[in-house]
């Protein structure tokens, strides 16, 4: 996969420090955001490719094909959710365990790689 595809971005407030491509909830109020820190958190959007801080306005991607950063292996086509520090990690529950996801990995990937996704915020249950 040759990186992301540009689409729908919004501007929001940052309401911590935001590093590039990481997976975003929503902070204390309907225009900030902040690092997610669990599958079971409101994900949202994922931080585009400047880091922000606290404070700032920034970019978060919403739709498209954004880029995201792997917390650890992902396969390609698997559904992804956070991990503590906001990094995608493939959202496998245990049965009768429901979590949120961000959308789906476009391409394998390992720790710290950098990869294409597709946007589709929902849930699934073990």
């Amino acid at each position: 996969m040759a990186g992301r595809t540009d689409g729908l971005t919004k501007n929001f407030r940052a309401g911590a420090a935001i590093a590039p491509y990481l997976i975003l909830k929503f902070g204390a109020d309907d225009q900030t955001l902040v690092p997610a820190t669990g599958p079971t958190d409101d994900l949202i959007a994922t931080n585009v490719e400047l880091p922000a801080v606290q404070g700032e306005r920034f970019d978060a991607a919403i739709g498209g094909l954004p880029e995201v950063r792997y917390g650890g292996p992902i396969g390609r086509g698997r559904p992804i959710t956070s991990d503590a520090q906001g990094r995608a990690v493939e959202a496998a529950p245990a049965a009768g365990v429901r979590v949120r996801i961000i959308g789906f990995s476009m391409a394998s990937g390992v720790l710290g790689d950098v990869l294409a996704y597709r946007p589709a915020p929902g849930f699934i249950t073990g």
